[in-house]
């Protein structure tokens, strides 16, 4: 679920369990940015995000993806990375 103050383009994600009405604690939390994501499977998403600071197109929006997997843990392992080097402006859409 998106969740966005004022209906900016930043957002901050969150995983919410349809069948509890609540949110994942255990699950997936991407903070408040102009990311984008994509399910691969339950554990596993595509996430464009601006993971070290500076890591935006001229325009604001993130340009490197990274496979994002869930382990038991409640922790995160990035295990593949994409860069848009291309398109300076454009950044990475998952749609």
């Amino acid at each position: 679920m998106e969740l966005s103050d004022g209906g900016k383009d930043a957002a901050v994600v969150r995983e919410f369990d349809t069948r509890t009405g609540t949110f994942d604690d255990r699950g997936f939390k991407i903070p408040e940015a102009k990311s984008d994501y994509a399910w691969i499977d339950r554990d596993t998403l595509l996430v464009a995000h601006e993971w070290q600071k500076g890591q935006l197109t001229e325009s604001g929006y993130p340009y490197i993806v990274k496979t994002v997997k869930k382990d038991n843990a409640v922790a995160f392992d990035i295990i593949d990375t994409y860069q848009n080097v291309e398109d300076p402006v454009k950044g990475c859409n998952l749609d």
